[in-house]
């Protein structure tokens, strides 16, 4: 099963390099290309229904390889959620469209999360993940010197390389940094390609001119680290810290009267987040309709003519792909009970992180810089369930990778077990290396050679 652990690798290469570069290199437009992508071109099937199938049978023929008593509390939403998703089909408003995406997310989840459980703990699939990135980095740098910019209103706004908008790369230059930034931790080889990798990365964030991205890569460096060191030294979990923080902010907004208008304001320059809040309040009516179980699984938008974003929207919001906020899609789709289990599936991640955190400081803060960066963009993006891009791929990877490792380190360690001598006869003398008489101890220590001395009947 050790050859399983490239296809999560493969998985991220298609959406991070070849999706995005197929689409760049084509002339449609952006919901043209959105809509193209949702059908299904005939290689992008063959290509997940190829990579889905190995792990889909290892884990029906051996389904305890996940579902078992050591199934990590943080992944348990998650499937919780992918099992109502996949209940929500019977009343989607397109069951057919629903079930079809519904497929094609547990067999996204397929890729990923099986070889993860299969492989051994000594490999690291984030380094590999790195790596795609310096790849698709490069690619970026050559179409940015090419010139390829995002146009809003016939206006150039900022380069986007070869991905779909400015934001996005943004987005990826970040993540490039924290990856960079992390691997200048490991040894000379890694730091010198993360040294020069963090240049590459500061010039794509400054040249695509995101401002989510530029303040969130400057900000969660930083704060990250001081939860870590705040949390080791009051030995509580960073993402304890975090949410004391966060209650704390909203209570003086609410004190102080500061709406979301006035946070965009200060932002964006003006109080709408860039003509989002119109689109959420659409949402959020649609919503109130079917409130605790939705319209169905990826069933409101983009779901033919007679799709209720179509006929409910006005104007721009007709055509829109999505709600630009990950959170408003989730209730939208699944409801407030799908609310109710996503938001745990992030909240128990960030404290499988904060565990890690007592063994591995610089791997708990690399997880926890993009699980947040991520976690904050959904507020103004939509990445969640999003298999077409490479957002959720990587998001799933991080919470995997961090259940695991926080499985391992609160897994208590065997504990050394005195051989019993049977009634009525003495225990016989072998003639064992000492090395092996440690390991048969328990491992508790190594015996140095020589302390024991046996003797061979003959």
């Amino acid at each position: 099963m050790t050859k399983l652990v490239w296809i999560p690798i493969l998985a991220m290469i298609f959406t991070t390099i070849y999706a995005p570069l197929t689409d760049a290199l084509s002339t449609a437009d952006f919901n043209e290309k959105f809509a193209a992508a949702d059908a299904g071109r005939l290689e992008n099937k063959i290509f997940w229904l190829l990579i889905a199938m190995p792990p889909l049978i290892i884990l029906l023929r051996n389904p305890k390889l996940i579902f078992n008593a050591s199934l990590p509390r943080s992944l348990i939403p998650l499937f919780l959620f992918l099992m109502l998703a996949g209940m929500s089909v019977l009343w989607a408003f397109d069951p057919a469209i629903s079930f079809r995406r519904y497929t094609q997310q547990i067999l996204l989840m397929a890729t990923l999360i099986v070889p993860m459980f299969a492989a051994p703990r000594s490999y690291d699939f984030l380094q590999r993940v790195y790596l795609i990135f310096v790849v698709g980095a490069i690619f970026n740098l050559m179409f940015v010197l090419g010139g390829v910019q995002t146009i809003s209103n016939k206006v150039l706004i900022g380069y986007q390389g070869y991905l779909s908008h400015k934001n996005v790369l943004g987005e990826f230059a970040s993540f490039c940094l924290f990856f960079s930034l992390y691997e200048m931790t490991r040894d000379r080889k890694r730091k010198i390609l993360g040294a020069a990798m963090l240049v590459l990365a500061l010039f794509l964030l400054v040249k695509a001119n995101s401002k989510t991205s530029l303040a969130l890569a400057g900000v969660l460096p930083v704060l990250v680290m001081s939860l870590i060191v705040a949390g080791r030294i009051g030995r509580v979990s960073p993402a304890t810290i975090l949410f004391v923080i966060l209650g704390s902010a909203v209570f003086a907004c609410v004190l102080g009267s500061i709406t979301i208008y006035d946070i965009s304001e200060k932002i964006y320059g003006d109080r709408t987040f860039t003509a989002r809040t119109e689109l959420w309040d659409f949402v959020s009516d649609e919503i109130g309709k079917k409130r605790w179980f939705g319209w169905g699984f990826q069933s409101f938008w983009l779901v033919g003519p007679d799709g209720p974003s179509r006929t409910d929207g006005i104007g721009w919001i007709k055509n829109m792909p999505t709600a630009h906020n990950g959170y408003l899609d989730i209730m939208v789709t699944t409801g407030r009970f799908g609310l109710a289990l996503f938001v745990p599936y992030i909240v128990l991640t960030l404290f499988a992180i904060g565990r890690i955190a007592t063994k591995d400081v610089a791997r708990a803060w690399l997880l926890m810089c993009l699980v947040l960066f991520i976690a904050i963009t959904n507020f103004l993006e939509s990445t969640w369930l999003e298999g077409q891009s490479f957002y959720w791929p990587l998001f799933v990877i991080l919470t995997v990778d961090a259940a695991l490792r926080a499985r391992d380190i609160s897994a208590p360690a065997p504990s050394a077990r005195p051989a019993r001598a049977r009634p009525g006869r003495q225990p016989t003398s072998q003639s064992t290396p000492s090395s092996e008489i440690s390991v048969t101890a328990g491992r508790s220590a190594r015996v140095p050679a020589g302390r024991f001395t046996t003797t061979r009947r003959r």
